[in-house]
């Protein structure tokens, strides 16, 4: 059929074929139909009805379409200006599709079951379907919409791309471009992004694997899933969204990164930067890497689980605000400084090595062994703790470094050794001042004259007397007669006192082995604190410092006898003329002792010490028992492996049918985390010897739960270490049709079985007293061990009192004699004993007694120690079995 235009509104069909060739327009309300070749040449097309031909073939200026073109062997679109498919319009093909034109919008359906091949010069705009049942290739320079692009696979070479629409294949997606902007879905079963600029409030989803390549990915709101492994290489990427995979996650990034969203991987998750890396958010992984050029900032969770986890940057900083906490080895590794001030715990072994300083006021946790390298390595207030040895060095090869400083904090092992090498250890409070005062008051004594006193009849005090004289000037001379007693024989002074006064800030610190101690240092100083071990301990350096304090008032007191009386007077002498000698008898001096701050260094096994000089104060003890740890590792459960089910479902193509009018219906088949913080304690005139929190992030914190009995506890985070949280995962499960399953729930037998730890819980028992009542203690058992174990060491300079090999038999000694003497003297539970009470201990016991801190009350332990059962140690290095090997030891 040739001419100028056409109207079609009835029938028009070709047995083998139907040519229509037009200069004009092509008006198509009806149906042209053929079983062979439709070849259709026209200026313009709009089309209401059907245009279908065993090959479809249509070349035109544009093509409006609201009908159905079909085409069974394939279908072949040119057009020279645009293809607009309006709604309810079909486009399809039983197998090839090729479609050219500037401009494409799609509002219906446009379908190729075979082949598919679509360029659009200009600009595509899709709110319809565009559907491929083989390979889609589309290339155009803008493409946007919210419709529906689906393929086996998919190659995309668009230069600008923005869908609020689902963009998917079922096998692999390649995505060209300078930009994509998605707000909705974008899935593959292998998705590959390569885009300059990513900008995602949607899901990016790859079923079985996900790579993104590109110059920036803002990901704010967005979800960036993978099935399996993730790769993303951009020089930059912001935005708080998730990116999750259930295989490998990697991050390579060329400019710093902040994380402000969740990044969680099943297996490793890595991250690289050639800037800063600071984390605020989430980042989870079996295992996790992060490598920064710049500094490595963490001020959010990072939860590994079994694998390995290495931190490496120029400077490390675990903020307080943030948490590491893993199920495996981990290792931080810093060119400059590493500090500690959030939670840094594993199950595994720790290492951390650093160019220039580790500086913790934390806890610092490995349930194997911790291994400490740096020049300068501090623990201010902070807790180490080991499950195996522990380590602390300028290098894993040995070599000293310039100073370890323990300032009130604890480090500890519950099963393995302690080594430390370096040129100067400090074992100290966070600070002690000690002064020394003088006071004579020989200056206030009348008439002291060497040993003697006069005093004068005038005066206040004086001897009774009487002056006799004889009658006439010519009479016997005045004599005196002096009358003594008891209160007038004797005249006692004040002569001096001098007082020695040591004022601490902080807690004694702690060095405590569950094995052996060895200590190299040039200069170790124990400054009242606590170095104690169940094995041998062997110390070697230069020079040696260990000092106790001990709050002293010295009195000098001088007693004075009357020795003889006279006058200064030719005649009747007057009272101020009259004189008593008193001559020095007795001179007594007087000490009051006070609070004592000791030193202590004790071990179960042998104390070797070898220095040049020896300028302690205080002894060290051996063969004193056994150590039990106050600091307990927790039991711990690795995560599950998460299985992958079957991806989100897609549409389904159209059977077209060979039919000549009529063809098939279309049918859709579609179907921050932040740990809240304790209030700080105001622990108003409580001794040091109490183990108060600075923090939120120490072996005890306050506690969050306003219902919990206690107002200190155990830190949680060390629950449940090594455990994912599979809530993370939780989306990306439901896209791919799996349960993610219920977040674990850690109940470690270390925080309630009575074999580890004994506090207010028993006592409760003891004294029969109902546990549902009101009370609330300071802290859990745990840290009324530590409060106990603390007292005792400072008060006896001993670990345990009448012989007691562990803080456990301890802390039920102390409470059986408490629940027995509760009877037999009346003591009441929250009340302070009396004088009269604790004169008549028989033994030592720990009470409880009310105190009101932030306002609240609550029961606080008191250790009464009764001197039947107590024998001070004022020194604490008398040893059977200490030995000494060159240089100097004292005894």
């Amino acid at each position: 059929m040739k001419g100028d235009s056409l109207s079609n509104g009835g029938e028009i069909s070709g047995v083998n074929g139907l040519n229509v060739t037009l200069s004009g327009n092509l008006q198509q309300q009806g149906k042209m139909l053929t079983g062979g070749l439709l070849n259709v040449n026209a200026k313009d097309v709009s089309n209401s009805g059907q245009l279908q031909g065993a090959n479809t073939q249509i070349r035109a200026s544009s093509l409006t379409n609201s009908g159905r073109v079909q085409g069974d062997s394939g279908l072949t679109l040119t057009l020279l200006n645009a293809l607009t498919n309006q709604a309810g319009g079909v486009l399809l093909s039983q197998n090839a599709l090729s479609l050219t034109a500037p401009v494409l919008t799609n509002d219906g359906i446009l379908q190729g079951n075979g082949k598919t091949t679509l360029s659009a010069a200009t600009q595509v705009r899709n709110g319809g379907k565009i559907l491929s049942g083989g390979d889609l290739s589309f290339t155009t320079p803008d493409y946007s919409g919210s419709g529906w692009l689906q393929a086996t696979n998919l190659v995309l070479n668009v230069a600008k791309l923005a869908s609020n629409g689902t963009v998917m294949a079922a096998n692999q997606a390649t995505l060209t471009g300078n930009s994509l902007t998605n707000g909705g879905t974008f899935q593959a079963a292998q998705l590959n992004v390569n885009a300059q600029t990513v900008t995602n409030s949607g899901t990016l989803l790859g079923n079985q694997g996900l790579t993104l390549k590109g110059n920036s990915l803002n990901n704010a709101g967005g979800k960036v899933f993978s099935g399996g492994d993730m790769l993303a290489e951009m020089a930059s990427l912001s935005g708080a969204g998730q990116l999750v995979a259930l295989g490998n996650l990697t991050l390579k990034l060329t400019n710093g990164f902040t994380t402000q969203g969740i990044i969680a991987a099943n297996k490793q998750l890595s991250i690289s930067s050639q800037g800063d890396i600071t984390n605020g958010a989430t980042l989870q992984g079996n295992g996790i890497t992060l490598n920064a050029a710049g500094k490595l900032t963490n001020n959010g969770q990072l939860t590994a689980g079994s694998g390995n986890t290495a931190l490496s940057g120029s400077q490390i900083a675990m903020n307080a605000s943030g948490s590491l906490q893993a199920g495996g080895d981990v290792s931080l590794s810093s060119r400059g400084n590493i500090t500690l001030d959030g939670f840094t715990g594993t199950a595994g072994s720790l290492a951390l090595t650093a160019a220039g300083s580790i500086v913790n006021t934390a806890l610092l946790y490995a349930g194997n062994n911790l291994s400490l390298f740096a020049n300068s390595i501090q623990n201010l207030r902070g807790d180490m703790l080991a499950g195996n040895n522990l380590v602390m060095q300028k290098d894993a090869s040995g070599t000293a470094n310039a100073e370890v400083i323990n300032t009130s904090g604890n480090i500890e092992t519950t099963n393995g050794d302690i080594t430390i090498k370096t040129g100067r250890l400090e074992n100290t409070y966070q600070k002690i001042e000690f002064t020394r005062s003088k006071n004579d008051y020989r200056d206030q004594i009348p008439d002291l004259d060497g040993g003697s006193i006069k005093v004068w009849a005038n005066e206040e005090w004086h001897p009774d007397y009487e002056v006799l004289v004889g009658g006439g000037n010519s009479g016997p001379a005045p004599k005196l007669y002096v009358y003594i007693d008891d209160t007038t024989r004797t005249k006692r002074y004040l002569i001096e006192s001098s007082t020695e006064k040591a004022v601490a800030t902080g807690n004694a610190s702690r060095i405590m082995s569950a094995g052996k101690i060895n200590i190299e240092a040039d200069y170790l100083f124990n400054n009242a604190s606590f170095i104690l071990a169940n094995g041998d301990i062997n110390l070697r350096g230069n020079v040696f410092e260990n000092k106790s304090y001990q709050n002293k008032v010295y009195e000098i007191w001088q007693t004075y006898e009357f020795d003889s009386a006279g006058f200064n007077s030719n005649w009747v002498p007057k009272p101020e003329d009259i004189w008593f000698l008193y001559a020095l008898s007795d001179n007594e001096v007087n000490e009051v002792q006070g609070e004592t701050y000791r030193a202590v260094i004790q071990a179960g096994g042998t104390v070797k010490a070898i220095f040049t000089s020896d300028i302690s104060n205080t002894n060290t003890t051996a063969n004193a028992g056994q150590i039990s740890n106050t600091i307990v590792a927790p039991n711990l459960n690795t995560p599950s492996a998460q299985n992958i089910g079957g991806g989100t479902i897609q549409q389904a193509l159209a059977d077209a049918g060979t039919q000549a009018i009529t063809g098939p219906d279309w049918k859709d088949s579609t179907a921050s985390q932040a740990i809240g913080g304790g209030t700080g304690l105001a622990p108003g005139g409580m001794d040091g010897n109490y183990p108060l929190p600075s923090g939120n992030n120490g072996y005890f914190v306050p506690s969050t739960d306003p219902d919990s009995p206690y107002l200190i506890t155990v830190n949680p985070k060390l629950d449940g270490l090594g455990q994912l949280d599979p809530s993370l995962f939780g989306e990306l499960s439901k896209l791919l049709g799996m349960n993610p399953g219920a977040a674990p729930r850690e109940t470690g037998s270390q925080y309630t079985d009575m074999n580890q730890f004994l506090g207010s819980s028993y006592m409760l028992d003891r004294l029969s007293l109902n546990p549902d009542k009101d009370y609330r203690f300071l802290g859990d058992a745990a840290f009324d061990t530590r409060y106990v174990s603390n007292t005792v060491l400072n008060q006896t300079g001993a670990r345990y009192i009448n012989g007691l090999g562990s803080d456990l038999d301890q802390m039920r000694y102390l409470m059986d004699n408490a629940a027995d003497a509760q009877s037999s003297l009346g003591l009441k539970f929250g009340v302070a004993l009396t004088a009269d009470q604790v004169a008549a201990l028989d033994h030592s016991i720990l009470w409880y007694e009310t105190a009101t801190i932030n306002g609240q009350t609550v029961m606080v332990p008191k250790v009464y120690l009764s001197p039947k059962d107590v024998t001070v140690q004022s020194g604490q290095r008398d040893s059977r079995q200490q030995r000494a090997a060159g240089g100097r030891q004292r005894h």
